[in-house]
């Protein structure tokens, strides 16, 4: 049975198969997500303000997360198909957050105190594979990427805390060990 190979763009977290129970598939479809992750990763469209996240198997993509508006949603899945060899289809799960000008300002807002902490500074320049994304829907806010430490993910939760009209913040940021 081929396990499910799962990819956050945020982390390039993948769930490691021991090199004697690989098959051709398996090894197949760790190629079509890397692909994949460097793809969407270097997508004109993609920004700190979504989630993609990616599985693989059996060179079927499944793209899920959140983005801000329908044509990434589109242009994702799009460039996937065309310029990941090897995909045979690719189911598009991605939830296209609501238009709100409230969560677009706690959006920006919530990135600016994140960003504008001289701790924080160095997820905005690296950008991969640690980053910070901020998913706001409907004033409740997301945190989702890596970060390098527990004193970092903490930082980020406080900052986005601080925002008027914020009504709840998720921490799912990654740790890196």
């Amino acid at each position: 049975m081929s396990k499910k190979i799962l990819a956050a763009i945020l982390g390039l977290s993948l769930l490691a198969v021991p090199l004697a129970a690989q098959s051709k598939e398996t090894e197949s479809d760790e190629v079509i997500l890397a692909d994949a992750v460097r793809t969407i990763q270097h997508h004109i469209y993609f920004t700190v303000f979504d989630n993609v996240e990616i599985a693989v198997k059996d060179g079927v993509v499944t793209l899920a997360g959140q983005v801000t508006s329908p044509h990434k949603k589109n242009s994702f899945e799009k460039s996937i198909l065309k310029d990941v060899e090897g995909v045979r289809e690719v189911v598009n799960r991605i939830e296209t957050l609501p238009v709100s000008s409230a969560d677009s300002r706690i959006r920006y807002i919530v990135a600016r105190n994140i960003y504008r902490d001289s701790r924080m500074l160095r997820y905005a320049i690296e950008n991969f594979p640690r980053s910070i994304h901020v998913i706001v829907k409907n004033g409740r806010i997301t945190l989702e990427g890596r970060v390098a430490n527990r004193m970092d993910s903490r930082i980020a939760e406080i900052r986005a805390r601080e925002v008027f009209g914020v009504i709840s913040v998720k921490n799912n940021l990654q740790i890196d060990s």
